[in-house]
């Protein structure tokens, strides 16, 4: 092979990729080149003598693609003179003596894609000698005989590239072998490995070998080199040719590992996962098992490396050297892009990395209690920690102000300090962030500001600065808000948490669940200081949010949202540290905001656009602090919530306290019901004071309150809040008295002071005030389908979600407004049900979309669950579907409407409509829905094959049929099923009569181009339609199942009383899929 004209070819080929009018041959000839079989000879000649930039990293990348290649085809000592080669390139040696060195030595391109080469070969070669060659004979000795060979191999794969470097005795190969030790971690780790298109196995046990036997050893031999560099006056000016940027580098990357397969306890199903969590004194709250934060758990083997006293000093001793040389040279003058400053700079954002690394050490490699009873080396850790962060991260204003101005690299000290912290947070004990050094860092060297006041400080600072604003979201500032408000979380929910299981031991021994965990109290205290600030720096950045023609949610739609929530969440969890500050905080706002709403409104030249969106922000963040988080199975009252209105109870009793007042729940309960209600003040609709927005806002927030408060049938987080004390509450503050469940059960009598939002204790005018809203929401804004689709989907279904709520419904006024509501806007008209469409006319449009009918006609025949008689349900049911029933007929009479537009849209919300009442078939609703829908069998059958023109309508049709049987099929009896089956099968028959689900064939290669895309999204729409039929059948087997079942049982002797049981539309099987079960 021509090695000088490959050298050519593959510089020409590289050079000429930056012209477009060379790029097609140029990557014609480089696929060529690393396709060829000679690859391996061309590349080392094009390293050793181009000095071409772009070539030599072509033959580099060349190089590793074809020793992969080849791999097992070279010969061991080809594979050992490519790592030769690579390092004699890295290091600027060369087999010559006399020769000069290789021009790729001194491009940094090169050499770093060289290091990543000489990684990928290190890993291939790692199972070279492979410990699972023994056969089944084999003897113990055999086995240790073969692993000391192997791990010999693999230490002198290593060891030489160690001693190349040792024998070029220069900073920059000490760099190189540093660089290269970080790049084997890198490539070993399994979310960083180069593509080998070797097995799973294979990187498998890489990864196993190298953490069990060289990691640690990795790790040590930076930390050496570093800590000998930071001893030194050079590192932390950055005039140490790179060694103490490259040995922090290799630390970081021994500490980035994924230490979660450690294997420590055993038991992980053979892949190294732990099954087993720690038990008894071990999962105190200072070990943060429950946390979501990052840690680096790297196991008790790592302990000594890394907690022993002086092992780790030097970091941040390094990390203040940096800092303070940094701001020396930034007060001197010396520009940005001097190269002093970006070695400082670059030495400085390492130490930092080191710092943010140490304080998120946790699990095993801190000794348990046992070990250390008094913890004093997880307090040593801490202190050091905290001391550095503290030392950093004050004066906090200071530190946000030059962050805004972009001074030096405080955005990322301020940003890594807030994610350290909350770190720290998500893995010690809350109350050591309040203790300072004269009481428990007295000889660790730490700052004598406890780490709780540097947080406070920094949050304060952040929100002051204007975190909040709209115009620094995503951006340095709120992240670090993010964080800080993550850490004052984590601290409160831990202390709560090591009261709740008990972990705070007493003066006697036992446990005292009276007695605050240790930083309790002074997290609440904290977190409502912080709550109060933030909930003042909310508004000011809602207010100045109002003039902005978008605030961000509605250009990135669910997202914004979705981010905001998170936001929102964060701060209530903080809030909730202490409600009775932070829920007293909202009620003033609230009432507040309103009254100057109310103001503005009567005041003319005013505007109230401010004030308008201080409520919005106030109405979306007082759920997230008052209301159920939807974590769970069922809503319950968050349980710091549920735990302040038992204090109130045990000290004040049902009645309040002396001066009447209301526990601070109820009082916060009717402070945002009363925010809902603005949409029911006529005027402020009439001056456009409410807007779809708020009230899109306003019914999301009051879905959630509904689910976790009004009428709750389960005692839930208030039953669990009564064990956290010596005195029961009464039943009253249990949520027993009243409630719906309690009432059909007959098994509580009612008491004077029935729970508040009980069926008895104001729950009714709840309903009746939220239904209102829920009207307003859907019929005052034609058009905006957001609030509509929010009203219908969240808080509709939370009205009827329990049956003391349906009940409550079904007695008023406002739920008959709504039926009728629903039929008319089914029918097109303004209410009632007169002045039908003239049958053979094309039906008006409906005024909501097909959506929201399928959900308010849902929620509905829901409600149908509160009636007590067989009687009333049918009679509800009938009048519920009457517009329905009356637009299928209508469809049926005049079956050509639908090719349509217009009637092609009504066909589709009729059926949405019913589906809605099909989903919403439960235990006593079922038999009323299923006497309908065998009534219109035949118009159903009808329109759909009208429908056979319309995709829409036959899969909606097919759609309705299969959930309509879903929904039936645990209910019926023997006579019914049989009608539901034939009706099933005349819907299979029509579909087939239809040919919709046959595609036809290709055609021409002409007519292929031209209804391609219309063949695709026939396919599509065939693939739904049958879809829906297979699912159909799989629920009408069920169906089957039922009659044979029932038919076995015809001879037995209770079957007269199974057959009446069937016949009322009882269930043999339980609830429904869709919700029967719910009741």
């Amino acid at each position: 092979m021509d090695l000088d004209g490959a050298r050519l070819a593959v510089e020409r080929a590289s050079v000429g990729l930056a012209h477009p009018a060379h790029r097609a041959a140029s990557e014609q000839t480089l696929i060529e080149f690393r396709r060829s079989p000679h690859a391996l000879p061309a590349c080392r000649h094009i390293l050793r003598t181009s000095g071409v930039v772009e070539a030599c990293f072509q033959a580099s990348t060349t190089l590793r693609d074809a020793a992969l290649r080849d791999w097992a085809a070279l010969p061991p000592e080809e594979r050992a003179g490519l790592r030769q080669f690579c390092l004699s390139v890295l290091l600027g040696s060369n087999d010559n003596a006399n020769a000069a060195a290789a021009p790729a030595s001194t491009m940094p391109v090169v050499t770093s894609q060289l290091i990543s080469v000489l990684a990928v070969m290190i890993k291939r070669a790692w199972l070279d000698v492979d410990e699972t060659s023994l056969g089944t004979g084999a003897t113990q000795s055999d086995y240790q005989r073969v692993a000391l060979r192997v791990h010999e191999h693999r230490s002198r794969m290593l060891a030489e590239a160690e001693q190349a470097v040792s024998m070029s005795n220069t900073p920059h190969a000490r760099v190189v072998g540093l660089n290269l030790f970080s790049a084997v971690i890198t490539e070993f780790a399994p979310s960083t490995a180069s593509p080998m298109h070797l097995p799973w196995d294979f990187h498998e046990r890489c990864r196993v070998s190298l953490q069990n036997d060289f990691l640690s050893a990795f790790f040590s031999h930076g930390v050496g080199l570093a800590k000998t560099a930071a001893q030194t006056a050079f590192a932390p000016q950055g005039t140490d040719d790179g060694i103490c940027v490259a040995s922090l580098r290799l630390i970081n990357t021994a500490l980035s590992w994924d230490f979660q397969f450690t294997g420590q306890h055993g038991g992980g199903f053979g892949f190294g996962l732990s099954d087993k969590s720690a038990k008894g004194e071990n999962s105190r709250a200072s070990d943060g098992l429950s946390c979501d934060a990052v840690k680096i758990a790297p196991g008790v083997g790592w302990r000594d490396a890394l907690l022993l006293p002086g092992a780790i000093d030097w970091v941040f001793t390094l990390y203040a050297s940096g800092r303070e040389a940094g701001a020396a040279s930034r007060q001197s003058g010396v520009a940005s892009g001097n190269t002093r400053i970006k070695n400082i700079t670059s030495v400085t954002a390492n130490a930092r990395t080191a710092v943010s690394n140490m304080c998120a050490l946790a699990g095993d490699v801190f000794p348990n209690k046992t070990e250390d009873p008094t913890e004093q080396t997880r307090r040593a850790h801490f202190g050091k920690c905290a001391s550095s962060l503290s030392n950093a991260l004050t004066p906090a204003r200071q530190v946000v102000a030059n962050a805004c101005a972009g001074v030096g690299d405080a955005e990322e000290t301020m940003a890594d300090g807030a994610r350290s912290i909350a770190a720290l947070s998500a893995i010690h004990a809350p109350g050591i962030f309040f203790e300072t050094s004269s009481s428990s860092f007295a000889d660790t060297g730490a700052s004598p500001t406890p780490l709780a006041s540097t947080l406070g400080e920094l949050t304060v600072a952040l929100l002051d600065a204007g975190a909040l604003l709209l115009e620094n979201e995503g951006g340095a500032l709120d992240e670090a808000l993010r964080s800080c408000m993550e850490a004052w979380a984590n601290l409160a929910e831990r202390s709560r948490a090591g009261q709740e299981v008990g972990t705070f031991v007493g003066g006697g021994g036992a446990v005292d669940t009276d007695c605050p965990f240790p930083g309790q109290v002074e997290t609440s205290r904290a977190c409502a200081a912080v709550f109060e600030t933030y909930l003042r720096a909310g508004l000011v950045a809602a207010a100045s949010a109002a003039h902005e023609e978008d605030d961000g949610q509605e250009e990135e739609g669910n997202a914004g949202a979705a981010a905001l929530d998170e936001r929102l969440s964060l701060a209530a969890r903080v809030g909730r540290a202490a409600p009775e500050e932070s829920l007293a905080l909202l009620c003033a706002a609230m009432e507040g905001k309103k009254n100057a709403l109310a103001q503005a409104l009567a005041t003319q030249n005013v505007d109230p656009s401010e004030t308008l969106e201080e409520l919005w922000w106030l109405a979306r963040l007082t759920p997230h602090v008052l209301c159920d988080p939807f974590e769970g199975e069922f809503p319950l009252p968050p349980e710091s919530i549920a735990e302040c209105t038992r204090r109130w109870t045990v000290n004040f009793g049902d009645g309040g306290n002396a001066s009447g007042q209301k526990s601070p729940v109820e009082t916060a309960s009717t402070s945002y019901l009363n925010v809902v209600l603005l949409c029911l003040d006529e005027n402020a609709l009439a001056q456009g004071a409410v807007s779809p927005r708020l009230i899109e806002t306003l019914c999301w927030g009051a879905s959630r309150w509904v689910d976790t408060y009004l009428m709750p049938e389960d005692v839930g987080g208030s039953a669990h809040a009564s064990v956290f004390g010596a005195n029961r509450p009464s039943l009253s503050a249990l949520g027993l008295v009243g409630d719906g469940e309690s009432r059909v059960r007959g098994g509580i009598a009612k008491l004077a002071n029935p729970s508040p939002f009980s069926e008895e204790g104001g729950g009714v005018h709840a309903v009746d005030a939220l239904l209102k809203v829920a009207l307003v929401a859907l019929t005052r804004f034609p058009g905006e389908q957001s609030a509509q689709r929010v009203a219908a989907k969240m808080l509709l279904p939370a009205l009827t979600r329990r049956r003391a709520l349906c009940r409550a419904c079904g007695s008023l006024e406002s739920w008959r407004s709504l039926m009728e509501c629903a039929s008319g806007a089914l029918g097109g008209m303004s209410g009632g049900f007169g002045n039908q469409s003239v049958p053979g006319s094309i039906p008006t449009s409906p005024t909501f979309p097909p959506e929201i009918h399928r959900l308010v006609t849902e929620a509905v025949c829901r409600a149908a669950e509160g009636l007590a008689g067989e009687q009333q349900c049918q009679e509800y049911i009938t009048r519920a579907l009457f517009a329905a029933g009356a637009g299928l007929r209508q469809i049926a009479t005049n079956p050509d409407a639908v090719k349509h537009p217009t009637g092609e849209l009504f066909a589709v919300c009729v059926l949405e409509a019913l589906r809605g009442a099909a989903r919403a078939s439960a235990a006593r609703s079922q038999a009323a829905v299923f006497a309908f829908f065998k009534e219109h069998f035949v118009s159903l059958l009808v329109l759909q094959s009208a429908g056979v023109v319309s995709a829409q309508v036959s899969r909606l049709s097919l759609k309705l049929t299969e959930e309509f049987v879903e929904a039936q099929a645990c209910f019926l009896a023997p006579s019914n099923a049989s009608v539901l089956c034939g009706h099933c099968m005349k819907v299979i028959e029509t579909y087939r009569v239809s040919g919709r689900g046959v595609l036809g064939d290709h055609g021409t290669t002409q007519q292929q181009q031209q209804q391609g895309s219309l063949r695709k999204e026939r396919s599509r729409e065939a693939y739904k339609e049958v879809k829906a039929l297979l699912r159909m059948l799989t629920h009408v087997s069920s169906v089957d199942a039922d009659v044979t079942a029932s038919s076995s049982l015809d001879s037995g002797p209770n079957s007269e009383k199974l057959s009446e049981a069937a016949e009322r539309g009882g269930s043999m099987r339980g609830g429904s899929s869709r919700g029967g079960g719910a009741f």
